[in-house]
């Protein structure tokens, strides 16, 4: 058990953010989560977190996935003002960027097209059950949990088509299957420097995969590959931009912190101003 203290962390916020599909409120203030091959439940009280889990697996990875380092008092307070965003950073101010895995990311996103957040998180359950791996951690009460990790590209690659149907996919299904696919062949021959570092040239690749969008290319920038100056405009942004900016894309969407803003504003909009 590991118990730290941070501000500007709210668990809820970042579970209901739309960015992760595996977290799920268990009670008592604590969440569940399933990333890459481990599982973990996280209790907050106040500024206080508690995680279940080593010392060394917190700071060898649950430190960096919830992005424990980064000063986003300081994100805030660097922005440039804005009426609609400092009311957005005010509501939603325990949001953080999740470092989350980059062909989890890529087929969750191509699944959510046209999905609400519920039918996107029984989709990603259903994948992984039937095909992830198990992996066990440890809950609150220090029992062993097992779960299954998201599958893999090799895992994914091998099922087909009719298959992935029987997930509730939809029209997606096909997408998914190009996906994985496109996952084991090409990504190996990737510049990976250049992919995790530059943003242009990561959001032009993942554009090359059917079914992938501007949109869809965003989310697997910020939510995977930690691009913080990537930016999704799905419906929610398009309205904020037409009811608050009459149309005219304002500047923080353009900006180097363009994806922290942008999940500020998404909170606020889906649970404050609707």
């Amino acid at each position: 058990m590991v118990s730290i203290t941070v501000n500007d962390f709210d668990l809820g916020q970042i579970a209901e953010s739309g960015q992760c599909f595996r977290m799920n409120y268990i009670g008592r203030g604590s969440y569940s989560m399933i990333a890459f091959d481990k599982y973990i439940e996280v209790s907050q009280l106040g500024n206080t977190l508690i995680f279940f889990c080593t010392s060394e697996e917190y700071e060898g990875f649950w430190k960096d996935y919830f992005d424990i380092d980064t000063d986003y008092t300081e994100i805030k307070r660097n922005a440039k003002y804005d009426v609609y965003l400092s009311k957005a950073m005010q509501y939603a101010t325990g949001i953080r960027i999740l470092k989350q895995d980059l062909f989890e990311m890529l087929i969750t996103f191509i699944i959510s097209q046209r999905k609400s957040i519920p039918s996107i998180k029984k989709c990603v359950k259903t994948l992984s059950y039937r095909y992830g791996k198990e992996i066990s951690g440890l809950n609150r009460n220090g029992s062993t949990v097992i779960v299954n990790a998201f599958p893999t590209p090799e895992d994914l690659s091998r099922v087909s088509i009719s298959d992935l149907r029987e997930c509730g996919l939809g029209y997606r299904d096909v997408y998914v299957y190009d996906a994985a696919k496109w996952f084991c062949k090409e990504y190996p021959k990737i510049d990976m420097e250049r992919f995790k570092k530059e943003y242009p040239f990561a959001k032009n690749v993942l554009q090359s995969i059917n079914g992938v969008g501007d949109k869809i290319a965003n989310c697997v920038c910020l939510f995977a590959l930690h691009q913080l100056q990537a930016c999704p405009i799905d419906t929610h942004m398009h309205q904020i931009i037409d009811k608050e900016y009459y149309g005219i894309m304002p500047e923080w969407m353009v900006s180097d912190k363009a994806g922290v803003f942008q999940q500020y504003c998404f909170y606020y909009k889906r649970n404050y101003m609707e």
